[in-house]
């Protein structure tokens, strides 16, 4: 996932987003309506916008996901994190999931996700990240650091190194 082209500029009021899809997806693999509940308990402690991104181009998707200071891929996930995940952190967003299949390796280290399995966990890392600014800035330098690894060249290494080094960049 690179998206050189995209501003990647923040707004000035901090923004969360999620992008579902369709109403049948978001229920059944996003797990939107415990990643909304999160977002009210979190408006109730703290102020942030929050854009639920639905019914738009890619384009436009991506241009609003890259506006956003956190992005929640989704909860309950039997596939782990999705291409919206891997979106929300190439585009400098710190990206919350229940991505709970990674195993680190030697093309991957330990990421930044923040894992989420409820919408109490929703809340918590939205309040915490939006009360503590070092917090926020800190994740936000490991996101921008890991992000090399969902790069073309380090996929196409890993993709090598499991079919052969006769494909390797």
């Amino acid at each position: 996932m690179e998206y050189p082209d995209i501003r990647k500029k923040k707004g000035p009021e901090f923004t969360v987003s999620h992008s579902p899809g369709s109403e049948q997806r978001s229920r059944i693999y996003k797990g939107t309506p415990e990643v909304e509940e999160g977002i009210m308990l979190a408006l109730e402690r703290v102020e942030f916008v929050y854009d639920y991104i639905s019914g738009v181009t890619t384009d436009q998707c991506l241009e609003r996901k890259a506006k956003s200071h956190i992005f929640i891929d989704q909860i309950f996930s039997l596939i782990g994190m999705g291409k919206n995940g891997m979106e929300g952190i190439a585009l400098d967003c710190i990206t919350m999931s229940s991505w709970t299949l990674f195993q680190p390796n030697d093309f991957y280290p330990p990421h930044p996700v923040l894992e989420i399995q409820n919408a109490k966990q929703v809340q918590n890392h939205i309040v915490s990240l939006i009360k503590n600014e070092k917090k926020y800035e800190r994740l936000l330098k490991k996101t921008k650091k890991w992000k090399k690894y969902i790069g073309y060249k380090n996929t196409i290494n890993y993709i090598a190194s499991v079919i052969g080094d006769q494909f390797k960049w």
